[in-house]
This record gives structure tokens, sequence and C-alpha cells, in this order.
């Protein structure tokens, strides 16, 4: 029902985006009315995850926590950064003795 729902507003939600609002703003509106609602909660639960995320689908945007974003370089040119990276790391590391997961976080940010 959510995505028969999410077409219309789909539309809705294309105008708006057309007049200059971000889909960021609309997805940061409907987070701060689902924490507002289930604000008497002390801790996150799977009813308030699972109204935010129809509240998302109605408004047609993407869906909290249906995407994937692996740490793993992909590619010949993705492959190669991180080996440069790690190499990096590596010899500043025991060059310089700094902490390797200092600088490791410190090269990734």
């Amino acid at each position: 029902m959510n995505q028969i729902s999410g077409l219309g507003s789909g539309i809705v939600k294309s105008a708006l985006v057309a007049a200059g609002v971000p889909e960021s703003e609309m997805n940061a509106r409907i987070k701060d009315a689902t924490e507002l609602r289930f604000a008497g909660n002390m801790e996150l639960t799977y009813a308030e995850r699972r109204y935010l995320a129809n509240a998302q689908q109605y408004a047609g945007l993407a869906v909290t926590g249906t995407s994937y974003h692996s740490s793993i370089p992909s590619g010949e040119k993705g492959l190669m950064e991180e080996l440069q990276k790690q190499l990096f790391i590596n010899t500043v590391a025991s060059v310089g003795n700094v902490d390797k997961d200092i600088l490791n976080t410190f090269i990734r940010q």
C-alpha cells in the first residue's frame, strides 16, 4: 500500500525538488517528526524504525538502512588507491614512530 501511496507523493516530492527543496531536507523533517512521535521512548524500537521507513517510502524517498556501501575498493583505480594508502600508513608509522591506527583514521577521513 505504501508503494501505491508513494507514487502519488513521489510526484509531490518531484515538484518540491524542482522548487528547490533538497531531498535531504525532506528526509530530515521526516526523521524529526518520527523522533517527536516516539519521544517517550528511551531507545530506538522496531516500531520507530518501521514507522520511519514507511514514512520515507510514502514520501518517495530512499528508505534508511536499505542500501549498502562496501568498503572494499572496486576497479583498478580503487585498488591502487587502497594499496598506496596502506603503503603510506605503514611507512610513516614505522619511520615516524606514530600509532598505525591513529594514522589510518586520519588518512581515511
